[in-house]
């Protein structure tokens, strides 16, 4: 499969999100790792094939800077595991 057909799939999202950022939303009543990414995925108008295939990543450092990272269409799929 060329890479110019799976331009356009819908896969899994990946995004930094730093701490003061991550800190302000879980103040935020009833925000939780469910609803953050329902929002973004309700927001982000059909950037992955469901709001479980967008992974929040809560990273280091000062600041309210995001960084989105986006993955490679295709048959890949992430595994993730606790440390």
């Amino acid at each position: 499969m060329s890479g110019i057909s799976r331009k356009n799939e819908r896969g899994e999202q990946v995004f930094l999100l730093p701490l003061e950022m991550a800190e302000k939303i879980a103040r935020h009543d009833g925000w939780d790792i469910a609803r953050v990414q329902r929002y973004v995925f309700d927001e982000g108008q059909g950037v992955a094939r469901a709001p479980e295939s967008i992974h929040p990543i809560v990273t280091g450092g000062a600041g309210y800077k995001m960084s989105y990272l986006p993955i490679w269409g295709g048959g890949s799929q992430m595994v993730m595991r606790r440390l």
